[in-house]
């Protein structure tokens, strides 16, 4: 989700910030029943995963999974700054987190790119995404 500024105490969030890009890499199966999973083996960051057990996914990817995190460049530049401080040096070393370092005007070029592309989210454009998504390989997702 995005937003030029940072949502007041007490916004209804579903109702006032309603635009949004489709990021493939921020695509997360998260519901789940976690007795039928013997095993999640989540990747790096929990963006992907290989899981055991009784797994069944839906047919159709309904639900829509809001990241409210690009809340005006104020609040995406210091939250990325304090993300950045909890980096290790493995983590620096495999290149995990790079974004949090970005210089401020290629995290500004960044902003203004996903602003462009935003649409809202709770319109018509949102139920026909067709995105690949990890737990589908091979396929073109909700097609």
């Amino acid at each position: 989700m995005i937003a030029d500024d940072f949502p007041f105490a007490g916004e209804h969030l579903a109702v006032t910030r309603r635009r949004g890009v489709a990021l493939d890499h921020y695509n997360k199966l998260s519901i789940f029943d976690p007795d039928a999973v013997t095993e999640t083996r989540y990747a790096v960051g929990r963006h992907t995963a290989a899981p055991e057990g009784d797994i069944r996914y839906p047919r159709l990817d309904r639900l829509l999974l809001f990241h409210y995190k690009f809340l005006g460049m104020d609040y995406l530049s210091s939250r990325y700054a304090l993300l950045s401080r909890g980096l290790g040096s493995h983590d620096k070393s495999k290149k995990w987190g790079v974004q949090y370092d970005l210089p401020r005007d290629e995290l500004e070029a960044e902003f203004a790119r996903l602003r462009a592309a935003a649409f809202d989210v709770t319109g018509r454009t949102s139920r026909t995404l067709t995105r690949q998504k990890w737990w589908r390989p091979g396929e073109n997702a909700g097609a």
